[in-house]
């Protein structure tokens, strides 16, 4: 079993774009511990802040909280209760009563903006860049199940310890995720303290990383890492999500769970990912850029995700296609239907195209060649032939938790 590495990041000239390159968890010391969060969040000092102000806190039957894959929302709904009332229990012996009760994600600067003040600004985060700020709470015990992140995750810890499990992206096919086209695609069906290996046998391929996070401390999680968070003690995290250039989304991590997502429907259900891109991009201009970065297998998916939107949203178009969400789609016997949309010459290369995509698509990575790449770019240009803009099929689903 694997440990993360600890780094020194008080060193002058820290050099976290290398750390983010090898899209691998790290352990930042030395740089958060340095914030008035960490001398002065407790339990006391945030109930004095917040007060009475209601915030939604998650209630699970046991200490491990859940989404329910059927919807975009834990398996108990969320209750809106009085900050100080929620501290009462955390601070009195939580889950004495059955249930059990944790503050996730709660967005600091829509519930507590002054608490700002105590937290420093990451380096390696543009302001314009950042998608959230989120306070964390709860009493230990408290578990979020096992589930990956759309976005690059900076997770620090303020007072006492979290344990993380992690799985790298390249392990997705053993974690079972829940369906791709779900309200969960991004959180596992495995209970991994619990694992029943009749019903998941091929959990045990799957090699765990582990880790403490201590007070003062800064993990620095990459995008499609799979982890499950643990409170040993009575814990105050923040963690910040911000959206990433195209290219640092161009890695095999983000490959493998491409894989994944193809596997249970559509390649548009990967829109989520474009949508979370600094200034946006289409699957066109992505599959482009896969190719200039040397990502061949990406790139032949992406390609194929711009040639399924088009003809998707020109299907629908002219009332060929029905249903806002697509499970599946014959991209060739759809294509059919859009007469005077696409020419006799558009077919064949649509079912050229769809040959090299399919037969690429389990393939091992780094055997797709740039032929391929090439050849899917250029079909794909030829049929789309202007891009269609992210945005333009919803297929938005799920969100993450820690």
């Amino acid at each position: 079993m694997e440990t993360v590495p600890r780094v020194d990041g008080a060193i002058p000239g820290f050099p976290y774009e290398e750390y983010f390159a090898q899209s691998r968890p790290v352990i930042v010391t030395g740089v958060v511990d340095r914030w008035a969060a960490c001398r002065k969040w407790t339990p006391q000092y945030l109930r004095s802040v917040f007060a009475e102000t209601l915030v939604p806190v998650g209630i699970a039957r046991s200490g491990h909280f859940r989404l329910d894959p059927s919807r975009s929302e834990l398996e108990h709904p969320r209750e809106m209760v009085p900050f100080d009332a929620y501290a009462n229990y955390v601070e009195g012996g939580a889950g004495a009563s059955g249930w059990h009760y944790y503050l996730q994600r709660l967005p600091l600067p829509d519930y507590c903006p002054a608490l700002l003040a105590d937290v420093g600004v990451l380096p390696f985060v543009a302001p314009e860049r950042l998608s959230s700020q989120n306070l964390w709470f709860g009493p230990g015990g408290s578990c979020t199940a096992l589930h990956w992140d759309d976005y690059d995750n900076a997770f620090v810890q303020i007072r006492g310890r979290k344990h993380f499990a992690l799985f790298a992206p390249r392990d997705s096919p053993y974690l079972y995720p829940s369906p791709a086209l779900s309200h969960a695609p991004h959180q596992s069906r495995v209970n991994i303290d619990h694992a029943d290996p009749l019903e998941f046998p091929d959990f045990s391929r799957a090699e765990r990383c582990t880790c403490v996070l201590e007070a003062g401390e800064l993990l620095l999680l990459p995008t499609c890492w799979w982890h499950q968070v643990t409170s040993i003690d009575t814990s105050i995290s923040v963690n910040y999500w911000w959206k990433a250039d195209l290219e640092s989304l161009l890695t095999s991590n983000v490959a493998h769970m491409m894989r994944e997502i193809g596997r249970g429907g559509t390649l548009t259900v990967l829109k989520p990912f474009l949508a979370k891109v600094h200034g946006g991009t289409s699957f066109m201009d992505a599959a482009i850029r896969a190719e200039r970065a040397g990502q061949h297998w990406m790139c032949v998916m992406l390609a194929l995700a711009a040639i399924e939107e088009f003809v998707i949203v020109e299907a629908r178009r002219i009332g060929a296609l029905d249903g806002q969400y697509v499970m599946s789609l014959d991209v060739g016997t759809v294509g059919r239907r859009l007469a005077g949309v696409l020419t006799r010459e558009d077919l064949e290369r649509l079912d050229a195209a769809v040959a090299c995509a399919h037969r690429t698509r389990e393939m091992p990575l780094e055997q797709v060649s740039a032929d391929d790449a090439l050849f899917m770019i250029d079909h794909a240009t030829a049929i789309v032939k202007q891009p269609v803009k992210v945005g333009a099929i919803s297929a938005d689903r799920g969100g993450a938790l820690d």
